[in-house]
């Protein structure tokens, strides 16, 4: 069963021939599994490998929200984004390597919720732009 996805851009007009990724979205049934994180991994990741070498997202933030506070805390804290500004938030991070290593996506048999994680596949589609 499909349970999230996100879009990924390469060569977007802004910029300096960096990428945009955005429409992330996770089945809130399976939130807090990593999910969200395999797919931004497989978007930046793919994005490096069509010469990107920076990144753009943007979100709905408003201070003292705790739903705008969480997003910017994942965003700004874990996935290392440099934002700036409220209500129409804009947020960017330079792309490297090691910015968009592959996560270990599945536990390792020894693992004690190995059984209790869904293994992750993320499959990207290009499209000619």
């Amino acid at each position: 069963a499909v349970v999230g996805c996100c879009s990924s851009t390469t060569h977007v007009q802004w910029g300096n021939g960096g990428g945009h990724w955005g429409a992330l979205a996770v089945d809130p049934d399976v939130q807090g599994q990593g999910i969200a994180s395999a797919l931004v991994v497989a978007a930046e990741q793919r994005l490096l490998d069509r010469g990107c070498r920076t990144v753009q997202i943007e979100y709905h933030y408003y201070p003292g929200d705790p739903y705008s506070e969480r997003l910017k805390n994942w965003y700004e804290g874990k996935l290392g984004f440099q934002g700036r500004g409220s209500g129409w938030r804009v947020a960017t991070k330079e792309l490297s390597p090691a910015s968009a290593a592959k996560a270990n996506l599945r536990p390792s048999a020894g693992d004690a919720n190995a059984s209790s994680q869904p293994a992750i596949h993320t499959e990207v589609q290009h499209k000619a732009s």
